[in-house]
């Protein structure tokens, strides 16, 4: 089985000379050996078929089944050779994009949505679709009322994304990337060097994010606004982390 992520343009970029200093020089990776490891990881989800198709069972075998919600999602996702990177510690869409399934009682069955949440937002959902109230501050909102209709509108435009470093003693200990997320743009830098260490990608014209426009002078205003957005969204707190903050400038603005 040839993986997906050996047909995405991204698999062993060409052209590295516009990455962050710490991807900028690697070299490119093995097809043979990602395949192995691919297949590894297929191969071990057997295990987390056979418990999911269990726990169904007792439901069922309980009647509480159609009382009971049902949450499939990950921590995280896997770069497997994008970008010449093996791993999940870079704000990349294949670290960052990861599925999230949902069915139980009020849920219609095979709906979709494109809307983009967090698993912050995991327990305020959990939290109303079980009719219960938290006694403590939570950052994340719910999105119970997109599972039940698709369509319902949204409650930020702009998300706060981030991944840990190993070093203790740096600066900012736990976060190596900090960035933000809208639905067309994705940026970020490292947390401890330079400010033009990072990325900037439009989604709208590189899907793929083969081209860093951090510092094109077109996209100047687009990351000031971002960078602005993440110092808020650094240091929110319960519903000040919800937020819409309005159109982004275009690009050449």
């Amino acid at each position: 089985m040839t993986p997906k992520a050996f047909k995405d343009p991204a698999f062993n970029e060409a052209d590295m000379r516009d990455k962050e200093s710490i991807v900028r020089g690697r070299a490119r990776l093995a097809p043979r050996a990602l395949k192995r490891l691919n297949l590894a990881r297929i191969r071990s989800l057997l295990s987390v078929d056979e418990a999911v198709a269990n726990a169904v069972t007792a439901l069922e075998r309980a009647g509480e089944l159609d009382e009971t919600y049902i949450v499939f999602t990950s921590d995280n996702g896997l770069a497997l050779g994008e970008h010449r990177y093996l791993g999940k510690d870079r704000l990349t869409d294949e670290a960052l994009d990861i599925p999230l399934v949902v069915r139980g009682p009020g849920i219609p069955a095979g709906t979709r949505s494109s809307r983009s949440v967090s698993l912050i937002d995991l327990t305020q959902t959990l939290v109303q679709l079980m009719g219960l109230s938290p006694t403590l501050v939570t950052d994340g909102e719910t999105f119970a009322p997109t599972l039940r209709n698709p369509d319902a509108p949204g409650f930020r435009d702009t998300m706060l994304i981030q991944t840990g470093a190993k070093d203790r003693r740096a600066e900012f200990p736990g976060w190596a990337y900090r960035g933000v997320l809208t639905q067309r743009y994705a940026y970020g830098r490292r947390v401890n060097n330079p400010p033009d260490d990072g990325f900037l990608y439009d989604h709208h014209s590189d899907p793929h994010e083969l081209r860093n426009v951090l510092t094109s002078q077109r996209y100047r205003g687009v990351r000031r606004e971002l960078e602005r957005r993440l110092k808020v969204l650094s240091d929110c707190a319960g519903s000040e982390c919800n937020r819409d903050f309005g159109p982004l400038p275009r690009p050449g603005r």
